[in-house]
């Protein structure tokens, strides 16, 4: 330090003797990731399943529970909706004892209303009782056959055809069967007790217009206040009825009571599934 002379240093520097840096390989090219569709398409999604999720919530005793079992899709891929997928019996409060004529149905077919009825326990907040269901239900103009209490009742838990009221129980009512039950005491009954009987109905009928005649009933119904897989069942009861007709275009009375028992049979066997805790429902 003591040599150093300022202004006397050379303007040229001293050449450099290190060898040169080793060419580093560039990094490979990241894979591309998923596109905005794709990443989209996850997300609403998982927006189905949150919301299947929120709609199995069930306050019991101020404590939530979140039941997860999944509904699995049928054999063409198709789900019902989302609020529907999670919900098991065990979603369902366990039935309380009330006074007499309350109707208080079990786990079991408050589940079966869930997964039939779009406008039944599937928001959250909304209030799980059978009772004001079934009386708003009654009020419904769409509904043009005779409802008392255990009609009302079997159509709530999906008891009909050969688990329940047959199905020729929803041919629509004339005007004047209508008026006269209006000045009757038909109207007044609202014994809503697992001991309320059925009105009688036969299981026979003379032609498959007959048939055609209840599944309308039904189906208009249905069209009100079922969900898309509930309607199917009606549209392919329908079909079956219609091809047996145009192969007995004579109502042989022995084959129109036979479609009616299988009629029956099939309504039976798809509506009790809908209280199964099962995914395969």
């Amino acid at each position: 330090m003591t040599s150093f002379q300022p202004g006397t240093a050379s303007v040229t520097a001293p050449p450099v003797t290190a060898d040169p840096l080793p060419m580093v390989p560039s990094p490979p090219a990241a894979p591309e990731g998923p596109s905005v569709v794709d990443e989209l398409r996850a997300l609403k999604e998982e927006v189905l399943c949150l919301r299947g999720l929120v709609g199995a919530q069930v306050t019991t005793s101020g404590s939530p529970i979140m039941m997860g079992t999944s509904t699995a899709p049928n054999a063409k891929g198709e789900v019902p909706p989302s609020e529907v997928c999670h919900l098991t019996a065990r979603s369902f409060p366990e039935g309380s004892k009330k006074a007499k004529g309350v109707y208080n149905p079990p786990q079991a077919y408050m589940l079966a209303a869930s997964r039939m009825f779009k406008s039944f326990g599937t928001t959250p907040g909304t209030s799980m009782s059978a009772m004001p269901f079934v009386l708003w239900l009654r009020e419904l103009n769409c509904i043009k056959f005779v409802v008392t209490p255990a009609v009302l009742m079997a159509i709530f838990s999906g008891r009909l055809g050969s688990r329940g009221r047959t199905l020729m129980h929803f041919r629509e009512s004339t005007e004047l069967d209508t008026l006269e039950d209006g000045s009757s005491n038909a109207n007044f009954s609202s014994d809503f007790s697992p001991s309320a009987d059925l009105p009688s109905a036969s299981a026979r009928c003379s032609s498959y217009e007959d048939i055609l005649d209840a599944i309308h009933g039904l189906g208009t119904m249905g069209q009100e206040v079922w969900y898309d897989h509930m309607r199917k069942l009606t549209s392919r009861l329908r079909a079956f009825v219609a091809k047996n007709k145009s192969t007995d275009p004579g109502n042989t009375p022995a084959r129109v009571c036979l479609t009616l028992l299988y009629v029956n049979k099939f309504v039976g066997t798809a509506l009790g599934h809908l209280q199964a805790d099962d995914p395969l429902w």
